[in-house]
């Protein structure tokens, strides 16, 4: 048997596949297989997007919704999935980045990234739970 997890840009799909044990076969067959439509790597990115606007209204003490300006919006999405990206070899990240003009910066760590996002992970945890169980039955 073989667990498959994959958590792509817009998915998150758990598979159990059993492999044939005879050479000349070559056969896989899916066991059972759990897909979250729902939820994906993007969701990671979002939570890093909504830090990054409670932070600059923190900061500026606006309540501006920031992600209504086209380019605001793409800098902070740009900048929050290479920051995910770099949290997973990296203790912290400086991001900074301009809305109208005005330029921001902080700093997110590992820790809080994972803080922000644990009920993502307890999400995919519970779907790998659930295929496992099934895989045993």
């Amino acid at each position: 048997m073989l667990f498959v997890y994959d958590l792509g840009g817009g998915t998150f799909d758990v598979t159990v596949v059993s492999i044939s044990d005879d050479a000349d076969k070559n056969e896989i067959s899916v066991v059972c297989t759990e897909d979250g439509h729902e939820l994906g790597g993007k969701d990671w990115d979002d939570q890093i997007v909504r830090f990054l606007v409670s932070e600059f209204r923190n900061q500026i003490g606006s309540e501006e919704n920031i992600l209504e300006i086209p380019d605001t919006e793409y800098d902070l999405r740009r900048k929050a999935e290479q920051s995910n990206k770099l949290l997973s070899r990296t203790e912290k990240d400086a991001i900074s980045f301009t809305h109208e003009g005005q330029r921001f910066r902080t700093e997110l760590s590992r820790k809080k990234f994972n803080e922000l996002t644990q009920d993502l992970l307890e999400r995919t945890i519970e779907k790998t739970d659930a295929v496992l169980k099934l895989a045993e039955e």
